[in-house]
């Protein structure tokens, strides 16, 4: 038996989110969809998404710890009473102690397993719900057998090894000396039936992939690397079985050159040394469409600007944050020597170290100031 640890990579000591941050990095890289020439990676797949299914429960997981057993990855729903039962259930069975033995081998459910695909966004979709196509393939039971595994009726009768029972009494040897437990059948598989003649549509497993196709809808504000749990719609279930579920990873492209923070946006936004000096009006591209921005005059190299509201959603929200326009002043080079000569006399002003103020409340200009502008004025139209 593998130690589920050693699957997914991470340290018996391993926190939920370091065990989840594992999970969706294996379940990328061994996902069939993305290796469809590697047999491997399909039961790496199942590998590792069964081990998940133990470690992302607490209970089960503590059950593994103690007891090293991986009944729970099947979804059957193994506990400590089905453990004392195995010890003890043959010894109390006739004792009035009801529950120890009952019948919890006539059910044999088991869950489906989940599925993982994965959808690719451009960052501007996020900004609204979007319904996606989307397709992947999924376990359900064969369509002809309707999951016995038999080529007719007739070819499915009682396990003559456990009598319909689908477990077998053995003695084992524990600290409180040999005693008798109940296992699960090894020629029926715990289902109490066997097959004769196997269902040539699916080979007698009763089971078949399909590739399904669906309309699902993403709330607006998903962000890259998110996980949502799109509902049961992963492999049919066994015996009954509850259907697994479907997660979609979301991908989300940012061609823009944004850098994300939260719901806000961040972005620098180069001028040039003379629109820095003079102030100007431009024309700026936010996701949702074309923005005049204003330049005040004196702008330094890392002051910045708000664009109110035109940032990201919160998840599933209508709150929305903001773009913030960082400013890197362009200094000119290959200057001509008349250029330098004003720019020279424009340092020998002396001013250019007490810059005109521009936040908060506009006062008046220095005089001295408005002889800058000209200055740089006649420098540029040169």
């Amino acid at each position: 038996m593998k130690n589920l640890y050693e699957v997914l990579e991470v340290e018996e000591t391993a926190s939920i989110d370091e065990i989840k941050k594992s999970y969706r990095r294996l379940a990328k890289k061994y996902h069939p969809d993305l290796n469809p020439d590697d047999p491997e990676s399909a039961e790496k797949f199942k590998e590792v998404t069964a081990a998940y299914e133990v470690l992302s429960n607490q209970e089960k997981r503590t059950m593994y710890d103690n007891y090293g057993t991986t009944d729970a990855q099947a979804g059957g729903g193994f506990g400590y009473d089905d453990i004392f039962s195995d010890l003890f259930g043959d010894i109390f069975g006739g004792m009035g102690f009801g529950g120890f033995s009952s019948n919890r081998a006539a059910s044999n459910q088991k869950s489906g397993q989940d599925r993982m695909t994965y959808i690719d966004f451009d960052l501007k979709d996020t900004l609204t719900e979007k319904s996606v196509d989307i397709e992947y393939e999924r376990v359900e039971n064969c369509e002809k057998c309707h999951g016995t595994g038999a080529k007719s009726e007739d070819d499915v009768e009682v396990c003559k090894t456990c009598h319909g029972r689908g477990r077998v009494r053995q003695v084992k040897q524990t600290l409180f000396g040999q005693m008798q437990t109940d296992t699960v059948c090894p020629d029926c598989n715990g289902t109490g039936k066997v097959v004769k003649e196997k269902c040539e549509e699916c080979a007698g497993s009763g089971r078949k992939s399909k590739k399904i196709k669906k309309t699902v809808k993403i709330p607006k504000g998903v962000t890259d690397g998110v996980v949502l749990n799109l509902g049961a719609h992963g492999d049919e279930g066994v015996n009954g079985g509850r259907r697994g579920n479907l997660y979609a990873e979301i991908h989300v492209r940012n061609p823009y050159g944004y850098e994300i923070q939260d719901t806000n946006l961040v972005k620098e936004y180069k001028i040039s040394f003379s629109e820095a000096a003079l102030g100007t009006r431009k024309k700026f591209e936010t996701l949702d469409g074309e923005e005049e921005i204003v330049i005040p005059e004196g702008t330094q190299n890392g002051d910045y600007i708000t664009i109110s509201k035109k940032g990201l959603y919160k998840y599933n929200s209508n709150t929305r944050g903001d773009i913030y326009l960082v400013f890197k002043v362009v200094t000119p080079t290959n200057l001509s020597k008349r250029q330098k000569e004003i720019l020279r006399e424009l340092d020998e002003e002396n001013e250019l170290n007490d810059p005109p103020p521009f936040s908060g409340i506009r006062e008046k200009f220095k005089n001295i100031y408005f002889k800058i502008k000209n200055v740089i004025r006649r420098m540029f139209a040169r």
